[in-house]
Parts: C-alpha cells; structure tokens; sequence
C-alpha cells in the first residue's frame, strides 16, 4: 500500500570534490605569503593516506541489563560518558541509564564513540523483552560496521633559504569524514595543530577541512589526526 520513488544522485566518494566542509580550521603565524613569494626556493608535495582499521583484539561488545525500571550497559568501552550521553538521548529522562566500562581488548580510538550504536541496540532489546541482551560483533560485522582512519590529503608549501633554512609554510589538510560526524572535528584540530611538524618556522599557514562523502564515517584512531599530517 506504500510506493516509495527514489531519485538517485550521483554519490560523492571524492574528499577533494566534495563540497561540504563541516568543520574548519585556519592557523595563522607571522605572514606566510609574502615570506614564501621571497624564499630561495620553495618546495611542494602532495600526500595521501587511506583509511586504516585498528584490529583490536577484542571486538565490540556489549551486554544490556535491565534493573530497577532502567536499564545498565556493561561493554568494552573507551569512554563511557559517550555511551551514557548517547542512551540518554535515545531513552529518554524517564528511563535511569548506566554504563560501566569493562576490562577493554584494546580500543586505539575505535570504541570511543562507535560503542554507542551497539550499546542502543542492547538497552532498546533487553527493555522490550525485559531479559539480559548481549551483543557481540564478529571480526567480519567489526571491520565492516566501524570508524576508521580518516583519509587524508595533505598539500605541501615550503619556502626555504640557501642554507636550508625554513622560512614559510603553507599547508592545506583535507579529511574525509565519511557520511557522518563522529569525532572529526576533534580529529581535523589536532591534525592541523601538528600540521607543521617538529620544526622552526616563523611564517605558517594551515588550513585544514573535514568533509563529507557517501562513504562510511571515520573517527578516533590513534594520534587523532596527527600520523596524516606528520606523514606528509
């Protein structure tokens, strides 16, 4: 009795063609254009890295009770108050939510946020059927349903002197955030911030974005943004 028409559009997997930014960075130090149109030479690159999957030991997993008219969530979880704030916001103020964070198999970024969608899953079941529910991904459902890795491209402007002295540089940082916002703005600041790596230099410029694809969403991963950046 339901006729559903879809008009398909093209999908954008492209971060270099996308055109939605949702999140912005720009850090400014001393003049960095004019100081690189006067260098000796300048140096350019381009880089790029691809998505990475954490593989830890461990998969997702969690486990829903329900207690005393609310509901407690027990699971290998990086941070817990994500779980609770995200159960909050699913249940409802009227439905007493706990998460306690068990001995986790590893996590490297990949159960700070994503834990959260296991965990909804538990607590809307095990409220229905007011039993114990306990969910745990395979190696398969883990790599296919979880954050990675942000892709990167990262662009290389580097004004020097003779001697090899660093005297500007300009640097563009573009992530791909997938379909949806978990932690990448979070992950675009502190790529950015370690944008020009261990070095010396009085004239930086460093504009980074993240954006959206028709791709699954990145997020936390070890280094949050700087392995990308120092890599190029």
């Amino acid at each position: 009795r339901v006729l559903i028409e879809y008009e398909e559009f093209p999908p954008s997997l492209d971060p270099e063609e996308s055109e939605q930014s949702f999140k912005t960075v720009r850090i400014d130090k001393g003049d960095a254009a004019a100081t690189m149109a006067g260098a000796d030479l300048v140096v350019e690159g381009t880089y790029h890295t691809g998505h990475q999957e954490h593989i830890y030991i461990e998969p997702n997993g969690v486990i829903a009770v329900p207690e005393d008219g609310g509901i407690t969530v027990h699971g290998s979880i990086q941070c817990p108050f994500y779980a609770l704030k995200a159960l909050k916001s699913l249940l409802g103020p009227a439905i007493p939510a706990r998460v306690i964070q068990t001995e986790t198999g590893g996590g490297f970024g990949g159960k700070e946020e994503f834990p959260s969608i296991p965990a909804g899953h538990v607590a809307l079941l095990a409220l229905k059927s007011g039993r114990p529910v306990k969910i745990i991904y395979d190696r398969v459902e883990d790599m296919l349903a979880t954050t990675k890795r942000h892709p990167s491209v990262v662009r290389h402007r580097t004004g020097v002197k003779r001697d090899g002295t660093l005297v500007a540089m300009e640097v563009d940082v573009i992530l791909d955030g997938g379909a949806y916002v978990t932690l990448s703005p979070v992950v675009l600041s502190r790529g950015c911030i370690h944008a020009a790596g261990p070095y010396r230099c009085d004239n930086i410029r460093i504009d980074g974005r993240a954006v959206f694809t028709n791709t699954p969403p990145n997020g936390a991963f070890r280094g949050f943004g700087a392995p990308q950046t120092e890599f190029a």
